[in-house]
């Protein structure tokens, strides 16, 4: 099975958890993307899996999609770079 392949699965079982977890899920785009470093990440409009994501058990691959939508759908990225733009330097 390709990442591709693994991903979508992994959204579909996702989708069937809660209804309202499909709302978010169908709206956010999610991709694969090559990075060593990292597991998964948003940058607010999508959802980015790297390789690390797909060497966790299938179960934990699918908390990781739950997560990583919720991170969109509560508007994190957004409300980080509010803040550290009202905080300026003292922002961590």
């Amino acid at each position: 099975m390709t990442t591709e392949e693994t991903l979508s699965r992994n959204l579909r079982l996702a989708v069937s958890k809660d209804v309202g977890l499909a709302g978010i899920l169908l709206y956010v785009p999610a991709v694969t993307a090559a990075d060593s470093e990292h597991i998964a990440w948003t940058d607010g409009r999508k959802m980015y899996f790297a390789d690390g994501y797909f060497a966790h058990p299938p179960e934990e691959q699918v908390g990781i999609v739950i997560h990583e939508a919720l991170h969109v759908a509560l508007r994190h990225v957004q409300r980080g770079e509010a803040l550290r733009l009202r905080e300026g330097p003292a922002y961590d």
